[in-house]
């Protein structure tokens, strides 16, 4: 069963049919998905920079419920340790992540933590690919080099294997879907 979420309601507004017949929503609104068996569930884990300095937690992960694929990382920056004047969080393309070894921690190792503050500002609505579009030239990705259409999400920024694989075999799917059909 997916993890019931205290944000859940904020989340509910989210998906749109940007996947292969599916929908890109967190996957806590999901009732019909879950975490595939053999992947570690990252929510709630600390998110580090490359140098080691804690910038936020792991919110949450966004879906693609078509392609049974992970997506981006939703992370709650660390206001006070990034010195925000308000709480925010953003997205993190899954490829451009990676869970450590060694630790229950996740780490951007592409981005420092000033740039992190930079990035467009998740809101919990609906991501179109102008909202991505924003967040890809953040991972080093000009607009014109990201696939369009159907090949959006072969880029290397969407790697799930990539993010997974440290700690876990990582067969085709990350998410699995759990009974019927969901909305």
């Amino acid at each position: 069963m997916a993890r019931q979420d205290t944000n859940r309601n904020t989340n509910a507004a989210m998906g749109s049919s940007v996947g292969r017949a599916g929908t890109i929503k967190p996957l806590g609104d999901l009732d019909n998905f879950e975490i595939a068996r053999n992947i570690h569930d990252p929510r709630g884990w600390d998110v580090m920079t490359a140098d080691g300095s804690k910038i936020g937690k792991v919110h949450e992960l966004i879906v693609d419920t078509g392609a049974l694929r992970t997506r981006y990382i939703d992370v709650s920056l660390d206001k006070k340790a990034l010195s925000l004047d308000k709480d925010r969080n953003v997205l993190i393309p899954i490829g451009d992540a990676q869970l450590d070894s060694s630790a229950d921690e996740v780490v951007i190792d592409r981005l420092t933590a000033k740039e992190l503050t930079n990035l467009p500002e998740f809101k919990h609505t609906e991501i179109t690919r102008e909202y991505e579009a924003q967040v890809l030239p953040n991972f080093g990705t000009a607009g014109s080099d990201v696939p369009a259409g159907n090949d959006f999400y072969s880029d290397r920024h969407f790697d799930d294997k990539k993010f997974f694989a440290p700690r876990t075999t990582v067969s085709d799917a990350t998410i699995m879907q759990t009974r019927g059909l969901s909305g």
